[in-house]
This record gives structure tokens, sequence and C-alpha cells, in this order.
């Protein structure tokens, strides 16, 4: 049998309608009920609806049971507070003493001959639709009033929650039992009419369990249990909030948007876009294991994005500013870069000046990936994913990046051949492979503390070994360098197809050549005529040793 459609869409917010049965409307004094739900969630408003609908039901059956009893009044007394023939004068409740009684003064509004009724009956809503409340375990109160937003109410709500429980427990405090109306959830009002067909019934908290079994292959290697444990804690907050024992094919859109609105409380948009995405592919995941129907859209989608007016904000807030050439020439002037400890340390800012390439990417080098290309003789880096501890950032960021004539004068080679006399398989031996924030960590920490002892600081954003990427970025856009080029030498996505206009000899490259590559972007890039590099003076602060171990490293946060 098909369910009656108990709710009603208005302007202000959902209400509740129920008609009387014909043979109860003398009884009850009305044909239809009606209550306003003080809600614009769509979820809400159903959960109340069908836990009203079910109570009045069991009004309904109490009162037509009653009819035919000679106490006939004194049922009708109990559940309306009047008899059959005061029935007339909905309003007013007539108590067994006969005083005439209205609704408390403490109320702030006139109270309708429906909410008199549901009162009468008790079925109250459980709170006063103009106030909210929030307690914990130990008795403390946060409230406040309700406003004509009901998002940003609930947005007080959530944050008002999270104070009290960030308070901890007062000294000497024992944890009460307290009970708190609250509404109902849907899931369990919701008829049990078992799973769509094809569906395999999974509890969310079984099914994140499976999930993370599944994506701890994607995230094998050692270095990457960082982003494991970021898609663990996403899993399982999210199952906090949803239920752990809520079955996979029941969550919707709102069980999900509710999550995301009150993660936006305490975490930057970016950060819940990335778990908004995870999220998604947990779902996904869901429909291909049968826990999730093939036929709805996902729930974790469009909750949360971001314009390119706040990405642009938010890289001027959290984004690397590049340095510019005063900076730059202060930085390897050699009678600073001698403060900067470290071979290792100097050719990883070396590098990336010449490169663009990211921190994580040259710390990451076998000596294998540099040298001359099998195919071409070219000199590259080859970023790739052959090794044991290899990551890459996105699927254009493998690429071979051809190599700066002044890298080879200052010595690259030189440590290639030295380091493989010692024995060593890395270009930067010595890293801690298992460090929370990669293998980069230390020499990140190490250049920090050179540039800040120079008082090199940004104006707005950050400042560190990945500014020098957005250094040799700006340097090729300044010299007009096409940008399918320069996505193609600093390994970023791929936006565009290069053009016979982006060449300097407008000649066009049937084959993609290396050799085409480092003709184009390496004279932006010449650093020793531009006055930041002094070849001679440099050369030997480079190849001064090996640094096969490093001090720095001793304090390197590892994964336990």
């Amino acid at each position: 049998m098909r369910l009656p459609n108990y709710l009603v869409r208005r302007p202000g917010g959902f209400a509740f309608r129920l008609i009387v049965p014909l043979r109860l409307r003398r009884a009850f004094g009305r044909t239809v009920i009606k209550h306003a739900l003080h809600t614009h969630d769509p979820a809400t408003a159903q959960a109340w609806a069908l836990a009203l609908a079910r109570r009045y039901q069991l009004a309904f059956q109490s009162v037509a049971q009653g009819a035919l009893m000679a106490d006939q009044d004194a049922k009708l007394r109990r559940l309306t507070g009047k008899t059959a023939r005061e029935i007339d004068e909905i309003g007013r409740v007539l108590p067994d003493d006969g005083t005439e009684a209205r609704p408390p003064a403490s109320r702030r509004a006139p109270v309708s001959a429906d909410d008199e009724l549901a009162e009468a009956l008790g079925l109250t809503l459980g709170r006063d639709p103009k106030e909210w409340s929030v307690s914990d375990a130990y008795g403390r109160r946060l409230e406040g009033k309700d406003t004509d937003d009901p998002d940003a109410d609930l947005r007080r709500q959530v944050a008002a929650s999270h104070h009290l429980e960030s308070l901890g427990a007062p000294a000497g405090a024992v944890a009460a039992a307290i009970t708190q109306a609250r509404v109902p959830d849907i899931v369990d009002m919701l008829p049990k009419g078992g799973p769509p067909p094809g569906i395999k019934p999974k509890s969310l908290k079984a099914a994140a369990d499976d999930w993370m079994k599944i994506i701890a292959i994607k995230f094998q290697k050692p270095n990457q249990g960082k982003n494991l444990r970021a898609h663990r804690r996403t899993i399982d907050l999210f199952a906090a909030s949803a239920g752990g024992r809520t079955l996979v094919h029941t969550i919707d859109w709102a069980t999900v948007s509710k999550f995301i609105q009150g993660r936006l409380l305490t975490i930057d948009t970016s950060t819940a876009i990335n778990e908004q995405s995870w999220l998604r592919d947990f779902f996904a995941w869901a429909v291909k294991a049968r826990h999730y129907p093939q036929d709805r859209a996902n729930p974790a989608e469009g909750h949360v994005h971001r314009t390119k007016a706040d990405k642009k904000a938010a890289s001027q807030r959290n984004g690397f500013q590049a340095f510019n050439l005063t900076q730059l020439c202060s930085m390897f002037d050699p009678v600073n870069l001698v403060r900067l400890k470290g071979t290792r340390n100097r050719w990883m800012a070396v590098l990336g000046l010449y490169t663009g390439a990211r921190a994580k990417e040259l710390t990451l080098l076998e000596l294998l990936d540099v040298g001359p290309d099998e195919e071409e003789g070219v000199p590259v880096l080859d970023f790739n994913l052959l090794g044991e501890f290899k990551t890459l950032k996105t699927e254009t960021s493998p690429r071979k990046t051809p190599i700066h004539p002044d890298l080879i004068a200052l010595g690259l080679m030189e440590r290639v051949e030295a380091l493989r006399a010692d024995g060593q398989t890395l270009l930067f031996p010595g890293l801690n492979m298992y460090a929370v924030n990669g293998p980069s960590a230390a020499p990140q920490r190490a250049f920090t503390r050179y540039r800040q002892a120079l008082k090199i600081e940004p104006r707005t954003g950050l400042m560190g070994l990945h500014s020098f990427r957005d250094t040799a970025i700006g340097a090729l856009k300044m010299a007009k360098v096409g940008q399918a080029w320069r996505e193609e030498y600093v390994g970023h996505d791929k936006s565009e197809r290069k053009s016979v206009k982006d060449t300097p000899h407008g000649t066009a490259y049937d084959v993609e050549t290396l050799a085409a590559l480092a003709e184009i972007c390496h004279p932006p890039l010449n650093w020793a005529d531009r006055g930041v590099i002094d070849i001679a003076a440099l050369r030997p602060l480079l190849l001064a040793g090996l640094d096969s171990a490093d001090e720095d490293d001793k304090d390197s946060d590892s994964e336990e």
C-alpha cells in the first residue's frame, strides 16, 4: 500500500498535514490536522511527519475503540481534555475539575487549535520552534534563538556542540546519562521493505573497513602513509556522523551534506573538497561492490566547490610566492650560500631554480634517472615511478626534463659519478623515506632556516623550496614560452597542444623531442647570464662532499 503524503512544502518551511478519518471527525472537531514543522530540510521534515503520523494513527485507534465503550466521554477527556459535547470548543482545554485553562503564558506566540490538540494527545514536537540548545554529559548547556536561516542555526548548534566537547571533563565530574529530545532517525522510521533489488546490505562501518583494505593497495609505498591515514580519518568521521550501523544503500545526499557542512565549521574549504572527493570515491566503490544502487546519483557530489575567485584568494593566502631577482642574488651569493649546510641542501635549491621541479620529486631521483636519454642522447632528469619509494603528484608528472648546461658546468654529473663510486643509488642519499611529510621534509627545514637567516620573507603566502617552482615558471612566462611547453617542462597538467607559434624559430615539431624542449625552455633559465649564479664560485660549494647522512635528518618526523 502506498504511503500517504504527509508533507506540504510552504515558503516558510515544511508542514505536516493529515486527513482525519470520517468516523472520527466529530470527536476531533476537524477534517484536517496541520502542524508547521519549522524546518526547510526535507529529511528532517519527513522524519517528523512520519513520527507524527504514526502517533496520530495510534490516537485514532484509541478514540475509535473508546467510541464503542460506555465511558466514551472519559476516554475522550483523557485524550483531548474534552467531552463529546464540548469538543466544538477546540482551542480550550477543560481539565477534569471543570475549570478553564489556556496554554501556558510562557509561549511567545498564539497556539493554534491543532497544536493544542497535539499537546493534549502528547504529540508535541519535543522542542520550542524558536529555540535551540545543546548539552553535554556533564550537564553543561548552550542555547540560543532560532533565526530565519535554518542552515545558519544548524551551524551554530554544531559549533556549540564542538565547543562543549573541547572543554573536557570538569574536575572531579562524573558523566551523567542525559536524555535529549532529538529528531527521529529517518532510517529507523522508513518502512522495512528490504533493500533494492540486487543490493547487498552492508553497514557503513563494515563497508568503510572493506574500502580501506582496497585503497591500501593504492597507498602501499612506505612514504604514502599520510595519505592513507587522511582517508581513514575522513571515512571514520563520516561513519560517526551518519551512524556506523546505517546501511550504505539508505544514505542520501542530505546525510552527506550534513557531514560536509559540519566539517566546514572547522576545516578549510580546500580540505573539505579533498574529503568530499574521498567520500565520492567511497560511494563509487560501493556501487561496484553492489552496496549502493547504481541508478542513484553519487550522494557525495556537489556539496562544496571552489570558484576561480576562491582559488585565487586561497593561492594568495596559502600558496608559495616566487623569489624576485634581488632575493635570488642574495640566496645564491657564495658568501651567503656557505651558510646553507650540506651540499645536498645546496643542490636541492639549485636544481629547483633550473628545473622548477617539486622538492619531493628531486629527493626521489635515483642515479639511473640522471644522464643522457637513451634515444636522443640529451642529458635529462627522468622523473618516473620506477623505484620502491617513487610517487608523483599527478598523471602528467612523469616526464624527462633536459638538464640545463649551467647544471653540467656546476658539476652535477661529477656528483653522480662520485655517488656511484661510493656505492649509492640515490641522487640525495640519507634522507628519511618514512618521514611523515616525505623525504623532502629535512631539506625543506634546512632551506627555510637559511632563508630566514637572510631575512627573506614573503609578502603574502609562503616561501620555501617550492617557491623555486613558481620562480622558474614565472621566468618562462616572462619570456613568452608557450603554455604547452611550460607544462611539459615542469610537469603540469596539459591544458593545450603545442603550436608552431610557440617555437622561437617557427618550425613545427611533428615528434616532440627533448632537444626542442631544451631549445625553447633553457634560454629563459640562464640564471648565470642574469647574474644570479656564479658558476666558478659556486662549483666548489656544490662538490665539497656527498652528504650521504646529514645531521638535519636526526629530527625528521618518522612514521611509527
